[in-house]
């Protein structure tokens, strides 16, 4: 089962909830540990999540995250030590067998913790290691943990264009419905300045961000589909003379 909801409830209670005398209560505090190291052994699970425990999996490691945050900042939790769960998601976001999700849920989660091994940089090598499908779910765990972190750093942006470009078109079909939903991560304004972001690593800074974010008249996967098929063509008609570049 997955943790997120209980972890916040029982966070949120032991640190704030001073009405019914729970903040720091000691049987909670109990509870609370035991929520998190079943949590922090889940995360060790390579089991992936079907579609319906999707972002409830992906709201355990938020939940997680905000803890351990609130940790590194100088929160005292005795029960938990911080370096041993520290030590678990460098273990997971280098770990090949493990879910890409969880790969990359690891890998933003050490990026809100500031470590040191955890930049942009580290995450592009890691996308660059999974396969086109793979890399869409773990930019879904790197949105989700460290939106922030990664959204509007040019060194990110840059890098995963140049990800992309390397795909074939085949690949970055199968791989659009995954970059898409982890792109929802992303409010409004944070997608805007995405896309501003976009258009100037393409020098393209003249055009409204708005040419990036309105609405589609069908799916993305059509349109790429559509270009794939017009390139064949176009190579079918060079191939026998018929059209020149």
């Amino acid at each position: 089962a997955e943790m997120g909801q209980a972890l916040e409830v029982l966070y949120a209670l032991w640190r704030l909830d001073e009405i019914s005398g729970m903040q720091g209560a000691q049987i909670l505090q109990t509870t609370l540990c035991a929520a998190i190291d079943r949590t922090l052994w889940l995360c060790e699970s390579n089991g992936r999540p079907d579609e319906k425990e999707f972002h409830a999996h992906l709201h355990s490691w938020q939940a997680l995250c905000h803890i351990l945050r609130d940790l590194h900042s100088g929160v005292q939790l005795p029960g938990i030590s911080l370096s041993a769960a520290v030590a678990l998601l460098e273990r997971r976001s280098q770990a090949i067998h493990a879910p890409a999700l969880d790969r990359g849920a690891a890998h933003g989660a050490l990026m809100r913790l500031e470590h040191p091994n955890a930049s942009a940089e580290a995450a592009l090598t890691m996308l660059a290691q999974l396969s086109p499908a793979q890399s869409g779910e773990a930019l879904h765990g790197l949105l989700a943990l460290a939106r922030h972190q990664l959204a509007c750093q040019p060194t990110f942006i840059a890098g995963f264009s140049s990800h992309l470009n390397q795909l074939s078109d085949a690949d970055f079909i199968n791989a659009l419905p995954d970059l898409r939903a982890a792109m929802a991560w992303l409010p409004p304004r944070e997608r805007g300045t995405l896309a501003h972001q976009v258009l100037e690593h393409y020098q393209l800074a003249q055009l409204p961000v708005s040419a990036l974010q309105m609405p589609l008249h069908c799916p993305p996967q059509a349109i790429a589909h559509h270009q794939q098929l017009e390139q064949q063509a176009l190579a079918s008609l060079q191939h026998w003379g018929v059209f020149h570049v």
